[in-house]
């Protein structure tokens, strides 16, 4: 509303209604009167009743309803709870690693190295590092991802400590979206203000309002928020539109057939119910039912007999029968599956529908889906803060780290067609597609301890005189002895020439 129109609301509401009217009626011509170049583009009653407005502003009224629904849904339909289960298994599985890495190759940095990933190594796997003292640093990887597919963010709190149980002083605390207070929402004008509870300062978050406490418990009273530096706050969610402020819960797009399919299966187990209440009725021709207190119940259950007068009569109603069931909910699974980028059988359990060849299509979907949550969202916006907080605490602490940075290999994948997989894979690095590292990292590990473990095993088996297949330094692929001729093999094998021309 401009200044005038407030301003004649202030002074006659009923004048400003009119003219607020007067202007949705002629919006609503112009509509009528044009005519769309798209069919999409149509104002009829079947059409779109789609808005220019922001994702903000969708977010700004539908979050909360969203948030409740997908709560709702998890805790009652199993079928949500394996969704969110495997986003967080093929997101973050046994979790994101982090591996020491510098730019300089000198016997110093290589020092710096093993001091970093010592210290990390203590410290990611301590609980500890847990403001709730219950998860090591993959265990919050892990409830992150939970966090945003169920209730669409997360928060992060990156706290000092001065706890001695800690090789590196830094605490983590993981809150839900809820702790957002979204009240605090004056609008941002030439970069400054306040929208959904985050502050901005000049175009740019400095800030989040965080409640006390979480506003849902029902303890909780004198709830009361306050605002926390930008730069030890870690806000997770996946980014839909350009400038979105606040994430939705995975799977929004089918609550609807979700809550339906549910009310349809409670349907159709009450309507297998009744078909079963079919009883029979007794009469006896005096007229009394056989007894002196004939009674007529006025519920059935299932295998029910009724004592009745010779004058009452039953009249049982016919259950009508459901025919295409099956294909119906499995339509509706598929969807379901979709909507939360997993496949079918992760969502259902059920493997009877799909071949070897389809699993392994929807399975690599479902892994470049994870793959995507990891580098667009848990990377930029939780992993890369948390090294940032790890590394300012423990130059606070006295470690000279200097020069560090981590590289973050992702959970091992595993191969779903080994027989046929594998060789592809040693062809790739063959042909120089790809490198034993890149594989390795790949495949969710690490690349230095897998190299260190096979020259182990090398050195171990030549102290011992002993030639394994799995050396190619001595062996080919096919077990033989490399550049050594084997019993009956003629010269054109390794020469190119002929015995009489060797002769020659």
């Amino acid at each position: 509303m401009s200044f005038l129109d407030r301003a004649i609301l202030a002074l006659d509401p009923q004048r400003a209604q009119k003219r607020q009217y007067a202007r949705m009626v002629t919006a609503r011509l112009q509509a009528m009167s044009a005519a769309a170049g798209y069919d999409g583009a149509g104002k009829g009653r079947r059409w779109f009743r789609g808005a220019g407005t922001s994702q903000n502003a969708e977010g700004r009224l539908s979050l909360k309803a969203l948030r409740d629904a997908s709560r709702e849904l998890e805790r009652n339909n199993p079928y949500v709870g394996n969704a969110v289960n495997a986003i967080d298994t093929y997101t973050v599985g046994t979790g994101i690693t982090p591996k020491a890495k510098h730019a300089d190759k000198s016997k110093k940095a290589k020092r710096k190295i093993a001091l970093a990933d010592s210290l990390m190594r203590d410290w990611m796997q301590n609980p500890e590092i847990d403001f709730d003292g219950q998860l090591d640093l993959f265990g919050l990887q892990g409830a992150t991802a939970r966090g945003v597919a169920l209730s669409g963010e997360a928060l992060m709190l990156g706290r000092l400590s001065t706890d001695r149980r800690l090789s590196v002083p830094l605490r983590l605390q993981l809150l839900e979206g809820d702790y957002l207070d979204d009240s605090k929402d004056s609008g941002v004008s030439d970069g400054a203000g306040n929208m959904q509870g985050i502050r901005f300062s000049g175009g740019r978050r400095s800030g989040y309002w965080l409640f006390n406490s979480h506003p849902g418990d029902r303890a909780g009273k004198n709830l009361t928020s306050q605002v926390v530096d930008a730069d030890y706050v870690a806000h997770v969610y996946e980014i839909l539109r350009p400038g979105q402020l606040r994430g939705l819960p995975k799977g929004y797009s089918v609550f609807t057939r979700m809550k339906g399919m549910d009310d349809f299966n409670d349907a159709f187990i009450e309507l297998q119910r009744m078909a079963a209440c079919f009883g029979f009725a007794i009469y006896s021709e005096d007229g009394t039912g056989g007894a002196a207190d004939p009674i007529i119940p006025e519920t059935a259950e299932p295998g029910f007999a009724a004592r009745l007068a010779g004058t009452d009569r039953i009249a049982f109603s016919t259950p009508p029968t459901i025919s295409g069931q099956d294909s119906f909910a499995k339509n509706q699974e598929r969807l379901m599956a979709t909507a939360y980028e997993v496949t079918y059988s992760a969502l259902t359990g059920d493997y009877s529908e799909g071949n070897f060849a389809a699993e392994k299509m929807a399975a690599i979907r479902m892994h470049l889906a994870a793959s995507r949550r990891r580098r667009r969202m848990l990377m930029p916006m939780q992993i890369k803060k948390i090294e940032r907080w790890w590394l300012e605490a423990a130059a606070l602490k006295g470690y000279d780290l200097s020069g560090i940075s981590f590289a973050w290999s992702p959970p091992r994948k595993e191969i779903l067609d080994l027989k046929n997989e594998l060789p592809a894979i040693i062809q790739k690095m063959r042909a120089g597609l790809g490198s034993l590292q890149g594989e390795l990292r790949e495949w969710g590990l690490d690349v230095e301890t897998v190299l260190a473990e096979i020259a182990e095993d090398r050195a171990l088996a030549e102290s011992l005189n002993i030639i394994l297949d799995s050396d190619s330094n001595t062996t080919n692929k096919n077990g033989q002895l490399q550049g050594v001729p084997q019993e009956g093999a003629s010269n054109d094998d390794f020469t190119g020439k002929s015995g009489e021309d060797d002769a020659a």
